[in-house]
């Protein structure tokens, strides 16, 4: 759909992942690719594109074998520190195509 749209950024933008998209689908089984770069990008254009947040504590783990690099979010507070991030959870998606559509047609 989005090489459909002809332009420079579409079809650059299609190219850049087209090897992040076989691989999603190949090994998650998805049918796409999931763009955090993109919805990071939208939110700071157009905050009232989310639609649930919250403030949590948050932290990279950088000691466990099994979960070295991952994010953690304390959402149940068992932590006991203060938040430090505002985590999204959800965004108004076709408001979030919509952004994401116009810049790639320009």
């Amino acid at each position: 759909m989005i090489a459909a749209f002809g332009t420079e950024k579409s079809l650059l933008a299609v190219n850049s992942n087209r090897v992040a998209i076989e691989a999603s689908i190949k090994i998650q089984g998805a049918m796409g690719l999931t763009l955090a770069d993109p919805v990071a990008m939208a939110v700071a254009l157009d905050p009232a594109i989310v639609t649930r947040q919250g403030k949590y504590f948050v932290d990279v783990e950088t000691t466990s074998d099994l979960t070295r690099g991952m994010t953690v979010v304390d959402q149940l507070g068992v932590l006991d520190k203060q938040p430090n991030i505002t985590v999204v959870w959800e965004i108004d998606i076709p408001r979030w195509k919509e952004i994401l559509y116009s810049c790639l047609k320009a």
